[in-house]
């Protein structure tokens, strides 16, 4: 069975883009780098430009797979909540290795997808619990065998 999280970019900044992250009802903050308006349908060498600015990934619908991240897996945390997985973005168009992962500002990320709370301008809180929070669902319903995708608009 396909399961499908809703991302909402809601508050497009210069710097920052907060969205509203929607996975089977659990609602929470994310925040990335700064929306450039391109899409899954844009042309590869635009995505390229607007990628050397530092942008977020295109708006499109991707898979999920839980996977160990060279960056991230060795870490105590991801070690102790999910075994060393992360949910890995497959297929945008322009980018690879596209995680939702934790952190607090856009420093955070290099063009992932950051999970949390917004408590201020392109701040987040309670990463780490909203992480956890997400990543169980996530498991639960990759250990049942469903494919996940991610719509972002």
């Amino acid at each position: 069975m396909k399961k499908y999280l809703q991302l909402e970019r809601v508050e497009k900044q210069k710097n920052y883009t907060v969205g509203r992250l929607n996975a089977g009802g659990v609602k929470i903050d994310t925040l990335e780098k700064w929306d450039s308006g391109i899409t899954s349908s844009t042309d590869l060498m635009d995505i390229y430009r607007m990628k050397k600015k530092k942008c977020a990934i295109p708006s499109g619908t991707y898979r999920i797979v839980l996977t160990s991240s060279a960056r991230f897996s060795s870490r105590n945390f991801y070690k102790n909540y999910s075994s060393g997985l992360l949910p890995r973005l497959v297929g945008v168009k322009g980018f690879e290795g596209v995680l939702i992962h934790c952190g607090n500002t856009v420093l955070d990320t290099a063009g992932c997808i950051l999970v949390g709370e917004i408590c201020g301008p392109g701040i987040l809180k309670n990463s780490r619990i909203n992480y956890i929070k997400l990543f169980r669902l996530l498991k639960s319903w990759w250990d049942k065998g469903d494919e996940i995708c991610i719509k972002i608009k």
